[in-house]
C-alpha cells in the first residue's frame, strides 16, 4: 500500500516547470504524446481483430499477443508523460517504464526463438500464388461439378426417355428412380415402384438367384450379370423379362448405385411354350405313328408268311407234273 501511495505522491515538481510553462513547447508535448498514446491503443485492437478474423494462421497469434502487451504498455508511458506535466507521478512512470522494459525485452526473447517459425510465413507473392492455384483448382472443381451433373441430368434424362424398361437400385435392393417404360411394363406409377424393392416385384421363386448376383456385384466378384426372371405386375399376374445388371462408381471410386434394364420376353415365352408343347405334342404322334407303322409291318410279315406257305405246295405238284410232261413226251413234243 505504502508503495502505491509513493508512486501517487506529488512531491516533486510537474514536468511543466522544465517548459517554463512555455505554451508552445507544453503543448507540442502534451498534444504529441497524447496522439501517439491514442494510436498505441488502437494499434493492439487492429492486430487482435486482424487475427480473429483469420484463424488460418493460429500458431501465429503468440507474435500479435505479444505486440500488442508491448504496444499498450509504450502508450501507458506516454499517458503519464502527458500527466506528468502538470501532476509529477514520476514513481509511477518509472513503474510503468520499467514494466514496458521488461514486456520489450520479452517480447524481442520470443521473436529470436521464433524466429525461424517467421522466416517460414510465405510471402506475398507466394501467397498470391497460392491463393491463385486454389481460385484455379476451385474453379476447375466447379467446372468438373457442372460437367458432372450436367452428365448426370443427360443420363436420367436418357434413362427416362429410353424404349426399354430401366431402374437404379440402391445397396439395400431399393429402387431410387425407375423409367416410364418400366413403370408401364409392370403397372406400376414412378411413386409406387421407387418406394418399393427389386424383391417385392419379383416371382418368389426367382428372388434367391437375383439377390445372390445383386450381393456378388456389390462385393466387387462380378462386374455385371444377366438373366431371365419373373417379375409380378401391378394387376397380380407375371411377366417375364430379360435383366441386365450394372454397377455405376462414383468420382472417389466407390459403388453408388446399380443400373437395370429389362427387357419384356413374356410373348417370346409364351410362343417359345407353344413351340414346345407342339413339339411334345408332334413327338408323342411320331411315336404313335411308328408303334402303327411297327404293328402293320407285323402284320403284313404274318401275311406274307401264310400266302407263302398255301403257295409252296401247288408250285411243287406243278414242278412235279412239269418234269413228267418233260420226261415222258419230251421226242413227241417240239419246242414251241
Amino acid at each position: 500500500m505504502d508503495f502505491i501511495k509513493m508512486c501517487f505522491s506529488k512531491e516533486f515538481m510537474p514536468h511543466g516547470h522544465c517548459y517554463f510553462w512555455q505554451p508552445e513547447i507544453l503543448w507540442s508535448n502534451v498534444i504529441g504524446d497524447s496522439l501517439t498514446a491514442v494510436a498505441y491503443f488502437m494499434i493492439p485492437f487492429i492486430l487482435l481483430h486482424f487475427a480473429r478474423k483469420r484463424p488460418d494462421i493460429k500458431e501465429y497469434y503468440w507474435f500479435f499477443f505479444a505486440f500488442s502487451a508491448f504496444i499498450v504498455w509504450c502508450g501507458f508511458t506516454h499517458v503519464l508523460a502527458v500527466i506528468n506535466v502538470w501532476s509529477p507521478f514520476y514513481r509511477l512512470e518509472a513503474v510503468t517504464k520499467l514494466i514496458t522494459a521488461i514486456i520489450s525485452l520479452s517480447t524481442v526473447g520470443i521473436l529470436l526463438i521464433k524466429f525461424p517459425l517467421l522466416l517460414s510465413i510465405p510471402s506475398g507473392r507466394a501467397m498470391r500464388a497460392t491463393q491463385e492455384m486454389a481460385n484455379r483448382a476451385t474453379a476447375n472443381e466447379r467446372k468438373t461439378a457442372d460437367s458432372l451433373r450436367s452428365s448426370e441430368s443427360r443420363v436420367i434424362q436418357i434413362i427416362q426417355e429410353a424404349s426399354i424398361g430401366m431402374a437404379l437400385v440402391s445397396a439395400e435392393g431399393r429402387l431410387l428412380d425407375a423409367n416410364k417404360a418400366l413403370c408401364e411394363m409392370l403397372g406400376y406409377t414412378r411413386k409406387e415402384l421407387v418406394a418399393t424393392d427389386f424383391y417385392s416385384i419379383t416371382h418368389p421363386d426367382d428372388v434367391l438367384v437375383d439377390s445372390n448376383y445383386f450381393n456378388q456385384l456389390w462385393k466387387g466378384e462380378i462386374s455385371k450379370y444377366s438373366m431371365e426372371k419373373r417379375y409380378i405386375h401391378q394387376q397380380g399376374h407375371y411377366i417375364w423379362g430379360k435383366l441386365s445388371v450394372s454397377l455405376l462408381r462414383g468420382e472417389n471410386g466407390e459403388p453408388s448405385y446399380t443400373i437395370g434394364q429389362v427387357i419384356d420376353i413374356t410373348e417370346a415365352k409364351r410362343q417359345a411354350d407353344k413351340i414346345a408343347a407342339l413339339n411334345e405334342s408332334l413327338e408323342t404322334k411320331v411315336k404313335q405313328r411308328t408303334a402303327e407303322l411297327a404293328e402293320l409291318n407285323r402284320e403284313m410279315g404274318e401275311y406274307t408268311y401264310t400266302i407263302t406257305h398255301d403257295l409252296r405246295q401247288p408250285l411243287r405238284n406243278l414242278s412235279g407234273l412239269s418234269e413228267e410232261v418233260a420226261t415222258e413226251y419230251a421226242t413227241q413234243l417240239d419246242e414251241d
